[in-house]
């Protein structure tokens, strides 16, 4: 069942290449966007030796799951990272309570012996590491089918996830700007009422999570990034004064501050387009080289020569 599972897949891939010198955590955004055969190149030229850096985005991604993400790069046995780059999107803060347990996917993969401890240590309460666990559980019987197929009908579970190279997947090379268009306008009215009150979101629950995974990486001696995710520009309707942007932004700056870093926002930069997407989150292949080169230059290379990267807003 585990090789169906895309974050599955990834944490086994990284695991056989026994650790990788930089991950990256993210939601679909950097799944797509962070093209890590490239940065790994990029690196491994600047800084005159081999670098890899691998891609840990998973579709959905959320702040409890990038705590698993932190939990699994920092197995026994495994080359420690030297960095780790947290890339963050409006939604991912903005959308949810950071307190629901990851996403089924994750939760497949989560349901494990070694990954309790760090769920319940990052919950605030028993009462709150108990009902994502529970809530957990229930969403890992999504792997149900598989199990009653193999069981009853001695059939072994279907397909096999693409772990990507280096965890990068690409969205593809090219869609029409009408296609682009629908699909993130699209996007952008989808998305809108969680940018704005009375809709509410846990502050509360997502800081803590972000907290526990900053603490559990500084506290292995690994230094830390924290970004912002490309979007196309019909996503920013979404980011007037009146919405939760400038709170998203505000926090993220000062959290980076608090840890040594600078948050680097690459929601646009010079040069990029709509048509480095194909919807209004994901970069196609060109976009995807485009962020990744200004985030191994700006970001991946100064921290790991030991410097602060500058800030984009």
């Amino acid at each position: 069942i585990a090789k169906t599972d895309a974050c599955s897949a990834k944490v086994a891939g990284c695991a056989r290449r026994g650790g990788a010198d930089g991950g990256i955590v993210g939601s679909s955004r950097i799944y797509h966007g962070a093209n890590a055969p490239l940065l790994s190149e990029l690196a491994s030229n600047a800084l005159g030796k081999p670098t890899t850096v691998y891609n840990l985005g998973v579709p959905a991604g959320d702040l409890p799951g990038y705590v698993l993400s932190v939990d699994d790069v920092l197995r026994s046995g495994l080359k420690k990272p030297r960095l780790f780059v947290f890339g963050m999107s409006p939604i991912e803060w903005t959308c949810c309570p950071a307190t629901s347990v990851p996403s089924s996917p994750k939760w497949i993969a989560a349901v494990r012996p070694r990954h309790a401890w760090t769920l319940f240590a990052s919950a605030s309460d028993p009462e709150e590491a108990f009902t994502d666990l529970t809530l957990g559980l229930f969403q890992s019987f999504g792997a149900r089918t598989h199990v009653l197929a193999s069981v009853l009908r001695d059939t072994p579970p279907q397909g096999v996830a693409n772990p990507g190279d280096l965890g990068w997947a690409s969205f593809g090379w090219a869609v029409s700007p009408s296609v682009q268009a629908s699909r993130a306008e699209g996007r952008a009215n989808a998305y809108r009422p969680n940018f704005y009150p009375p809709k509410h979101f846990d502050r509360a629950g997502s800081d803590r999570y972000f907290r526990a995974a900053l603490a559990r990486l500084e506290g292995a001696g690994v230094s830390v990034a924290i970004v912002g995710t490309p979007q196309a520009r019909q996503l920013d309707i979404n980011n007037d004064a009146a919405s939760y942007y400038g709170e998203y932004v505000a926090y993220l700056t000062a959290q980076a501050e608090a840890h040594g870093t600078t948050f680097v926002n690459y929601n646009d930069f010079p040069g990029l387009t709509n048509a480095d997407f194909g919807d209004g989150d994901h970069l196609l292949v060109g976009g995807s080289i485009k962020f990744s080169r200004l985030l191994s230059e700006e970001v991946i290379v100064p921290h790991l020569s030991g410097k602060k990267p500058q800030a984009r807003r």
